[in-house]
C-alpha cells in the first residue's frame, strides 16, 4: 500500500498552459487525479469543465494577469463548473469576468478550494448548488456582479476573507441550505442585501464587516437555529438584521450602528439577542413584532432615533434584562399588547420621552430591580393591568417616577425621589402598594 502510494505520487504532474496545452479546458482534459495546472498570464475567452474524474486536480494561475473572459460566448457560460461528485479540486488566482453564467458553479463538489480569485462582471460570481458540501470559498474578491455569492440546498460549506461588494442584487445567499459558516468577509456597498437567508438551520455568522448595503445587512426568513456573533452591521439602509419567522435565533456579539433600525424582529420565537452594542440608528434599537419566548439580555442600546426597545404587538413570555438603555430620542423601553413578560435590572437613563412605558393592551407583566434616572418625562408609566412593580429605582426623571394609569397592578418595595412633578402618581383603581419610598405622590 505504501508502495502504490509513493508511485500515485511520483505520476502526479505539472501541466503548463499555454506552453503544453493553449486552452485550460485541454488542459484539464488530459489531467489526471492530483495534477496540477499552471495558467501563464493571458486572456483566456472559454468555458471550463471540471467532472467527477478530474478529482484532486489543482488549476492555478502562475501570474498576476491570468484572465478568463466569457464576453464573446454564450449568455449562460459559466467560467469554471465543477460537476459530478468531484473532490478537493482548487481553483486559485484567475480574473472572471464577463460570463452571462456563473464566474464558478459548484453542483456536487466536495471539499473542494476556491482561493484568491477576482471575480467581476458576471450573473453571479460563485453559485454553489446541491449536493455540494465541504467546500472552502476563501479569500476571493467579489464585485460588480448581479450577486456576490449564491449557496442553494447545501451543507457545511466555509465562506471566509472574501471581499464581497459593489454587487447590483445581494452580497450573498443562502438559500434552503444547512449548516454554513460565513465567517471574517467583507460584505460592503451591494445594492441589495448585505447577507440574505431564506431558510435552511444552523448558519453561523460571524466576524464579518457588513457595511453600507442599500437594504437590509443582513435579512432571515423562516428557518431555524441560526448564529449571528462578533460582526459589525454599520450604515446599511434599512435594518441592520431584520429576521422573519426564525426559531432559535442567537444574535450575540455584534456592533449595530448607523442603520435605519437596529434589530427587527417579526414572528419569531426562542430568540436570544445578547451583548450586543446598538448605537445611532435612525428609528428603533430594537425591534419586537409577534415574538414569544425570547431574551434580551446585556445589550447596550444608546442614542437611537426611536425607541431603545420597542415591541409593538403580541410579546409574549420574554424577558429584558440588564441593559443599559440611554439617550434615545423617544422611550427606553416601549412595550404594547404584551402578556407574561418580565423586565429586569436595566439601567434606563437619559431618554427623550419615557424610561418604561407598557401601552394600555400589556397584562401580567413583571417590571423589578431596573433603574430608571433622568429621563424627560416618567420612569416608569403603566397604561395596562395587573402589572407587578417591585424594586424598581426612579430618580429625577422630568415628570412623574412612577405612574400608575391601569387597574390591578401591585407596586411594591420600589423607591422614588425627586422627580419632577410628583414620585408617585395613581390614576388607575384596585392598585396595590406597599412598602414603598418616596418623595411626592397624589396617594391618599
Amino acid at each position: 500500500m505504501i508502495m502504490e502510494e509513493q508511485n500515485n505520487k511520483k505520476e502526479r504532474r505539472s501541466i503548463v498552459v499555454p506552453d503544453q496545452y493553449q486552452s485550460i479546458q485541454a488542459a484539464v482534459d488530459a489531467a489526471l487525479p492530483g495534477d496540477r495546472i499552471l495558467v501563464k498570464n493571458g486572456v483566456y475567452k472559454e468555458t471550463i469543465s471540471i467532472t467527477d474524474d478530474k478529482s484532486s486536480i489543482k488549476i492555478i494561475a502562475s501570474g498576476k494577469e491570468v484572465i478568463m473572459d466569457g464576453s464573446t460566448l454564450q449568455m449562460n457560460s459559466n467560467g469554471f463548473t465543477i460537476t459530478g461528485n468531484v473532490v478537493n479540486v482548487k481553483i486559485k488566482g484567475f480574473h472572471i469576468r464577463n460570463y452571462g453564467g456563473n464566474g464558478i458553479l459548484l453542483v456536487g463538489a466536495k471539499s473542494c478550494i476556491i482561493k484568491k480569485n477576482t471575480i467581476y462582471n458576471n450573473t453571479t460570481g460563485i453559485f454553489v448548488s446541491s449536493p455540494s458540501f465541504d467546500n472552502r470559498i476563501t479569500d476571493n474578491s467579489i464585485f460588480n456582479n448581479a450577486n456576490g455569492i449564491t449557496s442553494v440546498n447545501t451543507n457545511d460549506n466555509y465562506y471566509s476573507y472574501n471581499m464581497i461588494y459593489q454587487n447590483t442584487g445581494n452580497g450573498f445567499i443562502l438559500n434552503q441550505s444547512n449548516d454554513e459558516t460565513v465567517f471574517t468577509n467583507v460584505i460592503r456597498n451591494n445594492q441589495q442585501n448585505g447577507i440574505g437567508i431564506n431558510g435552511g438551520a444552523a448558519h453561523i455568522l460571524e466576524g464579518n464587516e457588513i457595511v453600507n448595503n442599500s437594504q437590509n445587512g443582513i435579512i432571515l426568513a423562516a428557518g431555524l437555529s441560526y448564529r449571528i456573533m462578533n460582526n459589525k452591521i454599520m450604515d446599511n439602509k434599512v435594518n441592520g438584521i431584520q429576521s422573519n419567522n426564525v426559531f432559535a435565533i442567537n444574535i450575540e456579539n455584534n456592533r449595530i450602528n448607523d442603520n435605519n433600525t437596529g434589530i427587527l424582529m417579526n414572528s419569531c420565537r426562542n430568540s436570544v439577542v445578547k451583548n450586543n452594542t446598538i448605537n445611532h440608528n435612525i428609528n428603533h434599537g430594537i425591534s419586537l413584532n409577534n415574538e414569544s419566548v425570547s431574551i434580551l439580555l446585556g445589550n447596550t442600546i444608546n442614542e437611537n432615533g426611536g425607541n431603545g426597545i420597542f415591541a409593538c404587538t403580541s410579546l409574549v413570555q420574554s424577558s429584558i434584562y440588564n441593559n443599559v438603555i440611554f439617550r434615545n430620542s423617544i422611550n427606553g423601553i416601549h412595550i404594547s399588547e404584551s402578556v407574561l413578560n418580565t423586565i429586569q435590572n436595566n439601567d434606563i437613563v437619559k431618554n427623550g420621552e419615557n424610561g418604561i412605558l407598557m401601552d394600555q393592551l400589556t397584562n401580567l407583566n413583571t417590571i423589578s430591580w431596573n433603574k430608571t434616572l433622568k429621563n424627560n418625562r416618567d420612569g416608569i408609566q403603566i397604561n395596562g393591568d395587573n402589572a407587578h412593580i417591585l424594586r424598581n429605582k426612579s430618580i429625577s426623571n422630568g415628570k412623574v417616577g412612577i405612574r400608575i394609569n391601569g387597574n390591578n397592578n401591585r407596586i411594591i418595595a420600589n423607591k422614588a425621589f425627586k422627580n419632577g412633578k410628583l414620585d408617585i402618581m395613581n390614576n388607575g383603581i384596585n392598585n396595590v402598594y406597599e412598602k414603598n419610598k418616596f418623595g411626592t405622590s397624589n396617594l391618599t
